[in-house]
Parts: structure tokens; C-alpha cells; sequence
């Protein structure tokens, strides 16, 4: 569980850096964050019916942040720019920590359509 919310705030965070994910309320960006890092680290989207139900939200209410969520993760791999890297290095330096269980080094994003 401590991966699965640290890879959740490690999201949250990249969260920052595009504005379609901030025009996102922060309840459905919180929890399409949870569901990319339980599905990112278990394989499945078995959690989902649950996840969304505790949320109150539906899996169209959540879709745009995860879709924005998961093409985020999937940058973080491979920056398209110098420029980009430079701004995901604080990033991933925060998150290669062993208390944030090193998410940004050991979790390999989702390429899975969701």
C-alpha cells in the first residue's frame, strides 16, 4: 500500500506541470492518481468498482485526468527535450528516494490502455 501512494503523490506532483491536469478538480485528479498507481503496480483494474464508488465519482468523471496521468508517467521515461528533463529532474530526484519506496527509478508507467 505505501507504493501504491507513493507512486500516487508522485503523480499528483507531475500533476503540476500540465495545465490540462489543473483544470481538473482535485478530488477526481487524487483519485485517478490512486487508480494509474494501484493499476501501474498490480496489473489490473480490479480495485477500480471500489475505488470509484468510495470517491462517489464514475469512471467518465475520472478518465480526462487519468488519460493526462498516465501520458505524464509514460514522458518521464523518455523527456521529448532537453528543456523537459531538466524540469522532471526535482521530480525524480524527490521520488528516487527510498522513502518515497523510489517510484520515479523502480515503477515502469503503465503503457496499457486504461
Amino acid at each position: 500500500m505505501e507504493v501504491v501512494v507513493s507512486l500516487a503523490m508522485y503523480l499528483t506532483e507531475l500533476a503540476l506541470l500540465d495545465p490540462s491536469c489543473l483544470a481538473c478538480p482535485g478530488s477526481r485528479l487524487a483519485t485517478a492518481a490512486l487508480l494509474l498507481a494501484h493499476t501501474t503496480l498490480s496489473g489490473h483494474c480490479g480495485a477500480w468498482p471500489m475505488m470509484l464508488t468510495a470517491a462517489g465519482l464514475t469512471q467518465a468523471d475520472v478518465s480526462p485526468a487519468l488519460a493526462a496521468l498516465q501520458r505524464l508517467h509514460m514522458v518521464t521515461t523518455a523527456p521529448a527535450s532537453p528543456q523537459l528533463a531538466e524540469l522532471l529532474m526535482p521530480f525524480k530526484a524527490k521520488f528516487s528516494q527510498d522513502c518515497w519506496c523510489r517510484v520515479a527509478v523502480d515503477v515502469t508507467p503503465w503503457h496499457h490502455r486504461l
